[in-house]
């Protein structure tokens, strides 16, 4: 998976490319953390390059915007790939992350 950040304070573009899986979603909550905490309070996360997405890769995306709601920001989910667009509408977690 690659992750690449474009910041604009107050917003960061967070670009995925990969598998969002197990084995490499702690990277992005990694990335995402630093950039919270960084005090980016409008987060873009563009998924377009997102090949597949399992539920600890969800996991990360809800985390993401919780803790962007709690510093009163917000997480935008930017074109999702195929993948991920699928597992929102199974996990009915389309319009949170919408």
């Amino acid at each position: 998976m690659d992750i690449t950040c474009e910041t604009h304070p107050p917003k960061c573009r967070v670009t995925v490319a990969g598998e969002l899986d197990l084995a490499t979603s702690a990277r992005l909550r990694t990335a995402l953390a630093d950039v919270i905490d960084a005090g980016h309070i409008v987060v873009e996360l563009d998924l377009d390059g997102v090949t597949f997405i399992d539920s600890s890769g969800l996991h990360v995306l809800t985390w993401a915007h919780a803790q962007t709601r709690r510093i009163g920001g917000r997480l935008t989910l930017d074109r999702p790939s195929r993948s991920v667009t699928r597992l929102l509408r199974i996990t009915q977690t389309e319009a949170l992350l919408s």
